[in-house]
């Protein structure tokens, strides 16, 4: 089972119970293919208990192989509690990094963006996936940045960064590998086009930049305050 994000409903449908999903717009557990499904009911749990979760089961036909996925709603709409299924899950070609907790650069419409490269990678569209990957890069470097900075050109950024950030000359060839792409991906070229590989060595390539300047500094800061915690002198 895998949760559907709450943008992948099409329509709602209301009347006779709780207000459900009429059609989702996601990726088929059988081909791969993504398309919208029209839902239908076959049953929910609606029980006016304040301590009972409310439950709608339904079931849509792909439009691509007509293979039937059931759906879950639990909770109701517009409330804290609404979360969406989609069972059997999708046999996506890439999971994203889950979003970073806290309050940091990464989050809000940086990771949005990150998001939708993931996306347009696993639907095939890999041009797209290129254009939002160097995206979610121009937000990281506009947000990194001083003010002073922010009416640089996306290539003058990239250039900037290794004097804020103390980069080294690998995560430097990364970032500009990525506005490369990105910029081959967005302008016509007779002779040059993104294609599969490309598109996956892009995202490969985004994640890794994430990981160093995000990522793992977190990680370092957990693994510090655990090693202090056993009260052992490890300088010795």
């Amino acid at each position: 089972m895998f949760q559907l994000k709450l943008d992948s409903v099409r329509s709602w449908q209301s009347g006779g119970g709780l207000k459900r999903p009429s059609a989702f717009n996601t990726i088929c557990p059988e081909c791969g293919e993504r398309g919208t499904f029209s839902v239908q009911a076959e049953g929910e749990i609606n029980k006016q208990k304040e301590n009972h979760l409310k439950c709608v089961w339904m079931r849509g036909g792909c439009p691509t192989c007509k293979f039937m996925a059931r759906f879950i709603q639990l909770g109701e709409h517009d409330t804290s509690d609404l979360s969406l299924y989609i069972n059997p899950s999708p046999n996506l070609i890439r999971q994203p990094i889950p979003e970073p907790e806290g309050d940091n650069i990464f989050t809000g419409r940086v990771y949005k963006a990150y998001l939708e490269a993931v996306r347009a990678y696993n639907t095939k569209h890999w041009p797209a996936s290129a254009v939002m990957c160097g995206k979610a890069l121009e937000g990281l470097t506009k947000a990194l940045l001083p003010q002073d900075k922010q009416n640089l050109s996306f290539y003058q950024r990239l250039k900037e960064l290794p004097e804020h950030l103390k980069l080294n000359d690998t995560i430097s060839g990364l970032t500009d590998g990525i506005r490369r792409g990105r910029n081959i991906a967005a302008h016509f070229d007779e002779f040059k086009e993104i294609d599969e590989p490309t598109a996956a060595m892009l995202i490969e390539l985004l994640e890794s930049v994430i990981e160093y300047l995000f990522l793992l500094p977190s990680r370092i800061e957990k693994l510090d305050a655990q090693l202090e915690e056993t009260g052992q002198d490890l300088d010795h």
